[in-house]
């Protein structure tokens, strides 16, 4: 962050002085807040100047929630002209933006359903192909612990973290636990979402094939209970991955919505189970495209691009491809 931004102001909550603030105009940086003991979110709204209701939706709160001591609090840098706050005490992360706060509430909404193959793996890789990270599932990889190694992160814009201390992780980031802890006995390891954290460590998780088997639910867990092996996060803000072009080949998951993503998924599930190297006869790959579409490029890369423009000019979308496969048994 460019120091000619910045300046130091103190910081009344409740007319007690706790702290300075670091004031920024720079809107591509997260600041968070850590709430202290008579905290509220009016409070905390009303000095970050900005409205109780935005503030609540970029936490996953609600207007009323009570808030924990510790508890981090992000503080809503889309405005340019918004004066941004936090205590001293907490930490701010580089790049957590308001397409991570989306991604996060849209993964909320899904306590409660299986998402992908039930499994951990599935959970992360459902939120990352909402934040167009690299597409996990199907990828080979299936330890969990190794996902921070598994990819190439740095070409997606996310930043891998390696047995990170507490001010290191942050709402938003994918948590990859190692395996041979009380989370993950395991020789696979597991992973989550974080939701929040406070200062000691105690956070709140998304995690799927947990304690509340194969769902998405929401568990507190602390720093130490297992050995945290890399947590993920994505840099950068949501207009960096706004792109138009429907033969994106750096992420050519990037310009599909939701629903589209997941009936992509589903139709390379029953194809080939997911694998890029699945075949039967002329049919090759994650999508069994017929090999002359290939044009010999039998790269997965070149599979999801292919498969996309295959779908779009055949379906107009995956969605629409999906209908007809339940129907049809083929697309």
């Amino acid at each position: 962050m460019n120091s000619k931004y910045l300046r130091q102001v103190p910081l009344l909550i409740g007319g007690l002085s706790v702290g300075y603030l670091i004031m920024t105009t720079d809107a591509s940086a997260a600041t968070y807040y850590v709430a202290k003991d008579g905290d509220t979110l009016s409070n905390i709204a009303s000095d970050a100047n900005e409205s109780i209701s935005q503030l609540a939706a970029d936490n996953n709160l609600t207007t009323s929630s009570q808030l924990q001591t510790g508890q981090k609090i992000l503080i809503s840098t889309n405005t340019n002209n918004r004066t941004t706050q936090k205590s001293s005490r907490s930490t701010a992360t580089s790049g957590t933006s308001s397409d991570v706060q989306a991604a996060l509430t849209a993964l909320g909404d899904q306590v409660g359903n299986t998402l992908y193959n039930g499994q951990c793996y599935g959970l992360t890789a459902w939120y990352v192909d909402q934040l167009n990270g690299p597409a996990l599932m199907g990828s080979g990889h299936e330890y969990a612990q190794n996902i921070g190694d598994d990819y190439d992160w740095t070409a997606y814009g996310w930043t891998v973290i390696k047995y990170p201390s507490v001010d290191q992780i942050h709402p938003g980031d994918v948590i990859c636990w190692e395996a041979g802890g009380s989370l993950s006995p395991g020789i696979y390891g597991h992973t989550g979402v974080v939701k929040s954290i406070d200062s000691n460590g105690n956070m709140t998780t998304y995690e799927q094939n947990a304690e509340g088997g194969q769902v998405t639910q929401q568990y507190n867990r602390t720093y130490n209970q297992t050995k945290i092996k890399s947590v993920i996060h994505k840099n950068g803000s949501a207009d960096s991955t706004n792109s138009t072009n429907s033969t994106n080949t750096t992420n050519p998951n990037a310009d599909l919505s939701t629903s589209d993503a997941q009936a992509k998924e589903w139709i390379a599930q029953r194809e080939s189970g997911g694998s890029y190297t699945a075949t039967n006869g002329q049919y090759y790959g994650r999508y069994q495209l017929n090999r002359t579409y290939l044009n010999g490029n039998l790269s997965a890369n070149n599979q999801e691009v292919t498969a996309n423009k295959y779908v779009l000019n055949r379906y107009g979308s995956w969605k629409a491809a999906q209908q007809f496969w339940k129907v049809n048994g083929w697309y």
